[in-house]
């Protein structure tokens, strides 16, 4: 399985130093589909806590029906290769006299506004679980925060 997310665009002075920034990692393993009733449960559980700590606790249960209707791969990792590239821009030192701009454009996925389903009640908050996910907060940062507090339980 292979991963990869932008994180910005290199514009250099020639065609051959354009890049991009990012991360990227690659995990092997041998993946499988998860059948048994509980095990999927956990898993899917898993999934929105990483999302959304302590949402779980906030919403009612899959049916069995909806765990029927849905499949997950599961995979243990049994090795893994990671990559970052964050540098600049790699021009030669012959282009650095060409005129011309050069620069490194960030990319960020960014939470946009909050739009609360047209169903809920007037004047009802968002649950504490969806609280990080405010407007012009970097998504990075909500799941970085989001792990902290399921391996701390803080």
């Amino acid at each position: 399985m292979t991963v990869t997310h932008l994180d910005g665009l290199v514009v250099g002075r020639s065609g051959f130093t354009h890049s991009l920034n990012y991360r990227s990692v690659m995990a092997f393993g041998h993946p499988g589909v998860i059948a048994d009733a509980r095990e999927k449960r956990h898993a899917t559980d898993r999934f929105i806590e990483r999302l959304y700590p302590g949402r779980t606790g906030e919403i009612r249960a899959a049916h069995a029906q909806e765990l029927e209707a849905i499949s997950v791969v599961g995979m243990a990792i049994e090795d893994a290769s990671a990559k970052i590239r964050d540098a600049g821009i790699l021009d030669r030192e012959a282009d650095l006299a060409r005129p011309g701009w050069a620069g490194v454009i960030p990319t960020a996925v960014t939470i946009g506004e909050i739009m609360p389903d047209p169903h809920l009640p007037s004047g009802l908050p968002a649950p504490s679980s969806v609280a990080a996910y405010t407007r012009g907060t970097r998504l990075d940062d909500v799941l970085t925060a989001a792990a902290i507090v399921q391996q701390t339980g803080a």
